[in-house]
């Protein structure tokens, strides 16, 4: 049973859409159209109402209607029974509004909309930057914990701050042992956030990379820090490590100007025995890896959660070869959570979802949305 639905939502003056509603099917949403027509724009408004940020721009502006000085985000969603309405608006008036009540904290609302994205270039994600797997890790951990967003912005300003001091010159080493004890100590926290994630991941690779590729070689994620340290070690221990990697790096860090230990420079790979897979793996074994990870994120979730989030595909069949996106349509089908999926080829996605869903059509470079 979905326990999550997202019935509706209204978009004012969001990207190229001036003033659309849509009623959403409870399990399969596919929509279709050309290139350039506002596909995706539909599913960056479902992930906004998720995260309160673009996965596609970091300005806001981009989101807003030409010539206009706002865009409104309306929703109504059913969580375990309960009804909520939602009120987002961007630009000149912005304002956050859940069943008409401003809440406490952002952070109180981050998480009440599960969302799991997969995009085009996820697929790309093992041959990515260290930076776009460190995003995509911390990304993953939220949506497992959703408190954990706090742990992960104080990190991140804790950096900035220590970078700011190190590019400036008159501040002394003991402000800069200020940030390094607190970074010592949200460092370690994240880590081990970090490592027991992986840890978990781990336990369902092997099976759901078997389940797309149909090979039984084992998949596993391994973890890629900038100081020694063990999967097992607790966040003491962490903290003991990154300490003692502050003070080795003390001289270059002050030479270079910039933070060069903690979980900030941290990597990741996906490696099939001892293949890494970005770098020696197939164009296939990377696509099957992929998804062999989405498909883990969504039995992690469920798992504690005991339903699926909103599974968010954005045009990713033009990625997946005819195997693998039989493959992976095949599992969505046996999972029990609501789906969007924007394609320009709904030939090939249709026949996994016939009279289980709704089509929207969107056209004419107007977002004028017509259910099929």
């Amino acid at each position: 049973m979905v326990t999550v639905f997202l019935q509706n939502i209204h978009l004012k003056n969001f990207r190229n859409f001036q003033n659309e509603n849509l009623n959403f099917h409870p399990r399969f949403n596919l929509i279709i159209g050309k290139n350039a027509q506002g596909k995706t724009n539909i599913l960056e408004a479902i992930y906004y109402l998720s995260y309160l940020n673009s996965f596609r721009t970091s300005s806001k502006k981009d989101l807003i209607y030409y010539q206009n000085e706002e865009c409104v985000l309306q929703a109504q969603f059913l969580k375990n029974g309960l009804s909520y309405n939602i009120n987002h608006s961007l630009g000149k008036q912005k304002g956050l509004k859940l069943n008409g009540k401003k809440p406490k904290l952002y952070d109180e609302y981050l998480g009440l909309v599960p969302v799991l994205l997969f995009e085009p270039k996820d697929v790309y994600l093992f041959r990515d930057s260290p930076g776009t797997r460190r995003k995509f890790l911390n990304r993953a951990i939220f949506l497992q914990k959703p408190e954990l967003v706090r742990l992960i912005r104080d990190y991140e300003n804790i950096v900035q701050q220590k970078n700011r001091l190190l590019k400036e010159s008159g501040f002394g080493d003991e402000h800069i042992e200020v940030w390094n004890d607190r970074l010592v100590t949200v460092g370690a926290k994240l880590m081990r956030e970090r490592l027991d994630w992986i840890c978990e991941v781990n336990g369902l690779l092997p099976t759901e990379y078997e389940n797309v590729s149909g090979s039984d070689e084992k998949l596993t994620l391994v973890y890629k820090a900038n100081v020694v340290c063990e999967k097992n070690d607790d966040e003491a221990t962490l903290a003991t490590r990154i300490n003692q990697a502050l003070s080795e790096k003390r001289n270059e860090e002050r030479r270079r100007g910039e933070a060069l230990v903690g979980p900030h420079r941290d990597d990741w790979q996906v490696c099939l025995y001892d293949r890494i897979v970005g770098d020696f793996g197939s164009q296939g074994e990377n696509r099957s890896a992929i998804i062999a990870l989405k498909s883990a994120q969504i039995h992690m979730f469920e798992k504690k959660f005991g339903e699926p989030p909103l599974f968010l595909l954005d045009d990713v069949a033009s990625e997946l070869d005819p195997t693998r996106e039989k493959s992976l349509f095949e599992y969505l089908r046996s999972t029990q959570g609501q789906v969007f999926i924007s394609t320009t080829e709904p030939a090939h996605v249709e026949p996994y979802f016939c009279g289980e869903g709704t089509s929207f059509l969107v056209e004419a470079g107007k977002g004028r949305v017509v259910v099929n």
